[in-house]
């Protein structure tokens, strides 16, 4: 059995307990990533497992779903099994948190890792402008904010819009961010939000649903 530190990287891969704040919303999150890649196809130790499970505190049992993509707009590339808890749910529990990874029926390897974290605040007063191919985004820093934190601005599409999923990291210091050369159209209904992330969870902001308008700067 590997150490108990958060974030222990035997075999390349790492998992994660992480709370969800939001507006009337608190959850989990369980996770398990591999190291950077070249591309989401590359071979890594949870390529090859067939499920990946995690034991709470409290002995239930909570099966993640494989998800190895690349973010279109980003770049972003993601190896991972992760599950998202339902938005009414609870926080982690304050305790240890078995992985388990299995192929078929043998079980390969187990970690365990402790969870013993708080909340952060979300962003605030989430605001957006058009200014040419971009969008600028401002928001109002949660009181926490603070160094090995950061910001993730996302945009996904609503209604009969195409499908679009547009994301970008930010610094934990800024409060205004631009994301530039977006894929948005004209008329397109979207929803924007602004979520801070720490070492055992993020927090994020209100939905912000706006039209794509036409070119021009359009203010806050």
């Amino acid at each position: 059995m590997p150490g108990r530190d958060h974030g222990d990287k035997t075999h390349g891969i790492w998992p994660q307990v992480w709370s969800q704040h939001a507006p009337n919303i608190q959850s989990w999150e369980y996770k398990v990533n591999c190291g950077e890649a070249s591309s989401h196809t590359d071979h890594c130790f949870l390529s090859d497992m067939t499920s990946v499970a995690v034991t709470t505190p409290s002995g239930g049992v909570i099966e993640l779903e494989k998800d190895f993509n690349t973010n279109e707009f980003s770049g972003e590339i993601t190896r991972r099994w992760v599950l998202y808890g339902p938005a009414d749910g609870d926080l982690p529990a304050k305790g240890d948190y078995v992985f388990s990874y299995s192929q078929g029926a043998e079980l390969v390897y187990e970690q365990v890792i402790p969870y013993d974290s708080g909340v952060v605040s979300y962003p605030t007063e989430v605001e957006w402008k058009r200014d040419g191919r971009d969008i600028v985004v401002k928001w109002y820093p949660p009181a926490e904010a603070s160094k090995y934190m950061h910001y993730q601005a996302m945009i996904f599409q609503l209604e009969d819009t195409p499908e679009v999923f547009i994301s970008n990291v930010f610094n934990w210091d800024v409060d205004t961010a631009v994301l530039r050369d977006v894929p948005l159209i004209v008329g397109g209904r979207y929803s924007l939000n602004v979520g801070i992330y720490f070492e055992d969870g993020y927090a994020y902001s209100e939905y912000v649903i706006f039209d794509w308008p036409e070119p021009g700067d359009t203010g806050y």
